[in-house]
């Protein structure tokens, strides 16, 4: 299953109808199509839907509803929508009507015992979900419980969920209508670990009560659903918040590309239906290969003005830097503060090491890009105010990979330019090393100190709603070491590592021999830190980790550059 669940759910749909010669039932596709739907993007379920050829006898069917079951999968469904019958004869039985039954022919009907001796076999030992939509005829008045118990199989392992309503009730008052949305919740809201199946059919029971249904239900094994998308994804897709939903556009396209079906149907259904055109755009950007712009193709469009390509030409655009002294300093955090993953409060000692002032901005990658022939990112072809005088903001959809090279470029300029000796380098700051250079090295929360503040940095609660200039909050939101912009405006690359899932990931204490700096393979993902615009208060601090796909761009991510190795015409490491 997506997502790195052990769970594969195995869906089984039936409808039978509409008949020929026996009262007509009202069939609802729309909820067929939703929880069909809800169990392949929500949970990356293998559904077989049957179909008329598959319903021609009652020993089709059961063949056809056998066979489907004995698939491989750890939770098999199987939800049926039938007219049902009662048949007196033989000591009582209920009966299923398919398309070819005829009025008083019990053996034209589907007993419902058969129908549920041979999912039962064929789900073996595995937890089975029964959900049957029984649509009384006229004349019958039997109660769902009387279906339930005619289904006889033991209710240790099943979990047996049955409506009963009459045509009128409509698609509100069925099983499977209380089912779809149930699942579509559980989706939404579940941990990683998954929802209890019992509690699910619970919901959809009780939404089957409100509009009318009979309804009777059976507790089962205690089986989990996991939801095919970790819960962070879920979190940001569901948020309130545009650029939360970004961020699930960035997970979403990152398991497209691996084949994940239920991930490209999540990105479609944003690219095509979200209320935020920033999001719509994203999400359809990245359903296509992102092609990034060429610095030719900007100037040919008047995108970047001749001065500051002038400039940028001449090598004017280069970082700022900052002596951090190295030495103990203090990271994490106790609870019942911050996250699990950045806990406890510890100490790590640290080389000395030279860190940008601000993080990279547009007009120091473009000194890149013009040095270097690399790409444009993408909103430099749609913003227009970039490079207005003396608003300078941070360079964003930049990957991990383009920072990267982005450094082995300055390294070589700099060494060139004879301000950097062949033995020093320039790199991403290891998250330790930013997050002494954002808590003082003393472990404070925030640069300027314990208390959040928006008038100190760009986050949710200022309201800028995009990256702003660099050292617009400066000095007030500065570090000791007059570092800016560390906390909010955009998040930033490290070099450490986080793991190949969001699940996996290097945990503190931080161990630096346990691979988290090692360099990181395809699908790694990377830790990024400090919050950027559109974060909430509570997460925009030096403590909490967060993570990103090394091939991400992202319209909130940039980076900022470290220097190790030497003492640099900047000046030596002195004590902050």
């Amino acid at each position: 299953m997506a997502g790195g669940s052990s769970v594969t759910v195995l869906a089984v749909v039936a409808t039978l109808g509409p008949y020929e010669h026996l009262p007509r039932i009202p069939l609802f596709p729309e909820v067929e199509a939703g929880l069909v739907a809800e169990l392949r993007r929500g949970y990356a379920a293998d559904v077989t839907v049957l179909r008329r050829r598959h319903l021609t006898s009652p020993r089709t069917v059961v063949r056809a509803v056998a066979a489907a079951l004995a698939r491989p999968g750890d939770v098999p469904l199987l939800t049926v929508h039938a007219g049902a019958h009662w048949f007196a004869r033989d000591g009582g039985r209920w009966a299923l009507g398919i398309p070819g039954s005829l009025p008083g022919r019990r053996r034209s009907m589907l007993p419902v015992g058969h129908l549920m001796a041979a999912a039962a076999d064929a789900a073996g030992e595995r937890p089975l979900l029964v959900c049957l939509d029984a649509v009384l005829t006229p004349g019958q008045n039997a109660p769902a419980a009387s279906l339930g118990a005619a289904m006889g199989v033991p209710s240790r392992r099943p979990v047996v969920l049955v409506a009963a309503a009459a045509p009128s009730g409509g698609a509100a008052a069925t099983a499977r209508h209380g089912l779809w949305r149930a699942l579509a919740a559980a989706t939404a809201s579940a941990g990683d670990d998954g929802v209890d199946l019992d509690a699910v059919v619970g919901v959809a029971a009780e939404a089957a009560r409100r509009h009318g249904a009979d309804v009777h239900w059976t507790y089962g094994g205690r089986a989990r659903l996991v939801p095919a998308l970790p819960s962070a994804v879920r979190a940001d897709l569901f948020s309130a918040d545009e650029t939360s939903r970004i961020d699930a556009a960035v997970e979403l396209a990152r398991l497209a590309a691996t084949g994940d079906a239920g991930a490209r149907a999540e990105l479609e259904l944003l690219a095509a239906h979200d209320d935020a055109p920033a999001v719509r755009g994203f999400a359809s950007r990245r359903l296509r290969p992102v092609s990034q712009p060429s610095l030719r193709e900007l100037r040919a469009a008047g995108k970047i003005p001749g001065d500051v390509m002038a400039a940028a030409g001449a090598g004017l655009f280069v970082p700022d830097l900052v002596a951090h002294p190295g030495g103990l300093v203090t990271i994490g955090v106790d609870a019942p503060y911050g996250q699990a993953a950045g806990r406890p409060r510890h100490r790590v000692g640290i080389a000395p090491f030279l860190i940008g002032r601000t993080p990279v901005t547009n007009r120091q990658y473009l000194g890149y890009v013009v040095a270097s022939g690399a790409h444009c990112p993408d909103h430099w072809a749609s913003e227009p105010d970039l490079w207005d005088e003396g608003r300078d903001r941070p360079v964003v959809n930049v990957s991990f990979l383009d920072a990267v090279r982005y450094c082995d470029w300055l390294t070589g300029h700099l060494r060139g330019t004879g301000r950097l000796p062949p033995a020093a380098t320039v790199s991403l700051p290891s998250e330790v090393e930013w997050e002494a250079a954002a808590g003082n090295g003393r472990g404070d929360p925030h640069p300027w100190g314990r208390d959040p503040d928006p008038a100190r940095a760009n986050i949710r609660a200022t309201g800028a709603g995009r990256p702003t200039p660099v050292g617009s909050f400066s000095p007030a939101g500065d570090s000791v070491l007059g570092c800016a912009d560390l906390i909010g405006n955009v998040w930033e690359w490290t070099r450490s590592t986080w793991g190949v899932s969001i699940r996996a990931a290097h945990r503190y204490p931080y161990v630096p021999g346990d691979g988290r700096e090692d360099p990181g393979g395809p699908g790694v993902r990377h830790v990024v830190r400090g919050g950027a615009f559109y974060y909430a208060t509570e997460c925009a601090n030096s403590y909490t980790r967060n993570q990103m796909p090394q091939e991400s761009r992202h319209p909130g991510g940039g980076f900022r550059v470290t220097v190790h190795g030497t003492e640099t015409a900047w000046g030596k490491a002195t004590a902050s």
